[in-house]
């Protein structure tokens, strides 16, 4: 009895011991595969050349069980955070076969470092023997890969943002080019740094001996670091003219929320884009081409224009002569108004400049305020005598006074200053938006600055009637019969008619002696300058052509066209009363006329 109670318990001995024996065996094969796993990770994936160990593969591969799954920790992807609206790299931690995940990273990974850390054994049993191990690695992958489908990327990031758009072409346009800019550019190396922990579960058997069932992660990442990307915006350092703040692929690293390729700020922080949400061009500063990216514009321009400027003589009985009690002492039958020979079209200088302010969002109706200049000279010809007949006293009898302007030259130097408020309309009319039509009208205040340089040649003289009655004193009678025997012309025709020796100049020089109040003169001489001033509004109406031949300079060629109305004027017209008054200019007629030009001009204009 006492043997088999021996026994027994040496058979227990050798069979725990076998056991034990079993375990540490199992232990070693587990830590062999640990060490392989170390060694062949990296797939002999090493340098820059991106090229894999056919030999470390295969080590690799021996590691797995056949239906094996890994979590792809590796490969890198930029993607759109939809909560911040920003882009952001991340991985995929879905599980993968075996084949798969060696195949992405064979295919996918340019370079890759591990640098294994802690490894701890949690478990260990003949049915799972699990390993945690921290891992960090570095990794290369190129933007093939980092964006492998770039229309998908492309239709997310337009999708995250409020953009508009005038038409359906423009979105396909946008999208095209932004494909085209990344696909372009696939060869772009990232550089990524990321740290993990990981689960890798074993599982032994007779026949295979310790294989790897699963790698898991335990640290899902959400986002892992661009070593040279610092602003997370998918342009590397290298390219991104702003590494520190997130900006767009379209814009070189620059925000460009609408992804028109305008940015939306400078590298000194200057507003760039006029139309920041709405698809544009460069050359309308962001805008798209049916509105613009400026509300604001000075124009300067300089140019000839043809000018009219007629002037009309008054009508008889709109002659300022009047009698004692003010009324209109003109004798209309007694009196002709007069030949003037007007200039006709005068050419002359025209310049000027405007500031314009365009409203709401397509910036294309506006109102401008700006000043003209315009300078020419026009000569005014009489070639029929002006005689004005009008009743007056020479200070004892009513008589007759006739003024009689025989000839007369007026060269008058117009300088014309125009103050308009226009309504202003403009619009594109190619499809680059380089070329713009723009369309003026409205009314301004216009200023004639005028000097007369007249010559003028000028009979005073009086027309005497005898009391037919008494006929002893001279009487003033409202008909004035120009065949009646009671009648004495004091006039330079009548005088000469009869006798031209002592002549008429005689006649009145002696009337003059007896009593200066005959003030009468023959073929009296005016000459000399004047300056004439006028106040009136005008309508003006002009039509440019632009060229834009930067971001805010373009060059303008023009027509325009101005008429301004010279209203009859209530003060009449004196040439002339007596021999001693200065010659009042026909420019200062109050027959209603009018002035009138039209011509081209080209210019800068500056947008702002």
């Amino acid at each position: 009895m006492k043997y088999m109670i021996i026994l027994f318990a040496f058979i227990l001995s050798d069979v725990g011991a076998n056991a034990q024996a079993s375990k540490t065996y199992i232990d070693s094969l587990a830590k062999n595969v640990m060490t392989d796993l170390q060694k062949s990770w990296t797939l002999g994936i090493a340098g820059n050349n991106g090229a894999m160990d056919i030999r470390v593969y295969n080590k690799f591969k021996s590691l797995f069980d056949t239906a094996a799954t890994i979590t792809d920790d590796v490969d890198t992807y930029l993607q759109l955070n939809t909560v911040t609206k920003r882009t952001m790299y991340a991985t995929d931690t879905t599980l993968k076969s075996f084949d798969e995940y060696a195949h992405d990273l064979a295919l996918q990974v340019k370079s890759l470092k591990m640098d294994i850390g802690s490894i701890v054994s949690n478990t260990s049993n003949p049915n799972a023997i699990i390993y945690t191990i921290t891992r960090k690695d570095t990794i290369q992958e190129t933007r093939q890969f980092v964006i492998p489908d770039a229309e998908a990327f492309v239709e997310k990031m337009i999708e995250s943002r409020h953009i508009e758009f005038e038409k359906r072409e423009d979105y396909n346009s946008l999208k095209k080019n932004f494909e085209a800019q990344i696909n372009n550019t696939k060869d772009a190396v990232y550089t990524f740094s990321a740290a993990d922990t990981l689960q890798v579960i074993m599982r032994y058997n007779d026949a295979d001996g310790c294989k790897i069932i699963a790698i898991k992660t335990l640290t899902p990442k959400a986002e892992v670091v661009c070593l040279n990307d610092n602003d997370l915006d998918g342009i590397l350092n290298l390219d991104d003219s702003l590494p520190d703040i997130p900006g767009d692929f379209t814009a070189n690293g620059k925000p460009d929320e609408d992804f028109d390729g305008i940015a939306d700020i400078s590298t000194d922080n200057r507003k760039i884009d006029k139309c920041k949400y709405t698809y544009g061009t460069e050359v309308n500063q962001g805008c798209p081409i049916p509105q613009f990216g400026t509300n604001k514009a000075i124009n300067v321009f300089l140019g000839v224009q043809q000018n009219s400027a007629p002037i009309n003589l008054p009508e008889l009985n709109d002659l300022g002569y009047s009698d004692a009690d003010g009324n209109n002492a003109t004798d209309i039958l007694q009196s002709k108004k007069g030949v003037l020979q007007n200039p006709g079209s005068k050419t002359g200088i025209y310049a000027g400049g405007d500031f314009a302010y365009f409203f709401g969002k397509r910036k294309r109706t506006g109102i401008s305020a700006g000043f003209t200049y315009s300078g020419f000279t026009a000569e005014y010809l009489l070639t029929e005598p002006m005689v004005y007949t009008f009743k007056a006293s020479d200070g004892i009898d009513d008589y007759r006074r006739q003024i009689t302007i025989n000839s007369l030259k007026e060269d008058i130097t117009y300088n014309v200053f125009n103050f308009p408020v226009l309504f202003n309309y403009r619009m594109h009319v190619d499809k680059k938006g380089k070329t713009v039509l723009s369309f003026k009208a409205g009314p301004s205040v216009m200023l004639f600055n005028n000097t007369s340089n007249y010559n003028a040649t000028i009979d005073f003289g009086g027309l005497y009637q005898v009391d037919s009655i008494t006929k002893n004193s001279i009487k003033y009678y409202d008909y004035y019969d120009p065949g009646s025997t009671w009648n004495i012309p004091v006039t330079s025709a009548g005088i000469n008619s009869q006798n031209t020796n002592p002549g008429a100049e005689a006649v009145f020089l002696n009337l003059y002696n007896s009593s200066n109040s005959y003030d009468f003169a023959s073929n009296k001489n005016y000459s000399g300058k004047t300056n004439l001033k006028r106040v009136t509004v005008a309508f003006n109406a002009g039509i440019d052509v632009q060229r834009t031949i930067s971001k805010k300079v373009a060059i303008q060629i023009g027509g325009h066209f101005v008429y301004a109305p010279l209203f009859e004027r209530s003060e009449k017209y004196i040439p002339i009363n007596k021999t001693s008054d200065a010659y009042n200019s026909i420019y200062n007629s109050s027959a209603q006329s009018g002035y009138s030009s039209y011509g081209i001009s080209a210019g800068l204009i500056y947008n702002f």
